[in-house]
């Protein structure tokens, strides 16, 4: 039987982190991190995002908030994600669910672009943003394209689900 920790993962660049539980509660994920690192990897990431045709028309078409109310929602979500603060009460999901026309290759564009700001951002604690921006992915990509439909454990390549398995996943099972 082969023993796996579950604080324990890899991120598309090879780095091992850990994820711990609530018990480091306000305390960021790893050393350096804090409100600035935060606000500057969302304010450079979402003016790259504003800078993408693709998913610029995306967030503009299906945004419920201003820019600068969502730019607050994102930091006060990556507060809590990175820093452990438990401050951000959004409901993402059912947002992302009603964006018409999402693939798959924008979460893999939205991935390339947050994993080469992080880097440049974020130093050493890159991939400690990247790490959970996979898994965030990877859990918004199964809700928005296999509801009601269990994903193969081979559904993710670094974060970002493989076409053929969402053209399985949208064939009409009453054929």
């Amino acid at each position: 039987m082969h023993n796996v920790d579950p604080t324990r993962r890899q991120s598309s660049d090879g780095t091992k982190v850990t994820i711990r539980a609530s018990e480091n509660r306000g305390h960021p994920v790893a050393p350096g991190i804090d409100v600035l690192m935060v606000d500057r990897l969302v304010e450079t990431f979402y003016s790259r995002i504003k800078d993408h045709p693709r998913l610029n028309a995306l967030f503009n078409k299906g945004m419920t908030l201003s820019w600068p109310e969502h730019m607050e929602r994102m930091k006060s979500f990556w507060r809590s994600v990175s820093m452990r603060t438990a401050e951000y009460d959004g409901r993402p999901v059912p947002i992302h669910m009603k964006l018409e026309g999402l693939a798959p290759d924008d979460f893999k564009t939205w991935l390339d672009i947050f994993r080469s700001t992080a880097q440049q951002v974020c130093g050493k604690a890159a991939p400690e943003f990247i790490i959970r921006a996979e898994r965030i992915a990877e859990s918004l990509q199964m809700a928005v394209f296999l509801q009601g439909v269990i994903a193969p454990p081979n559904a993710f390549d670094n974060g970002v689900m493989r076409q053929e398995i969402v053209d399985l996943a949208m064939v009409d099972k009453t054929d």
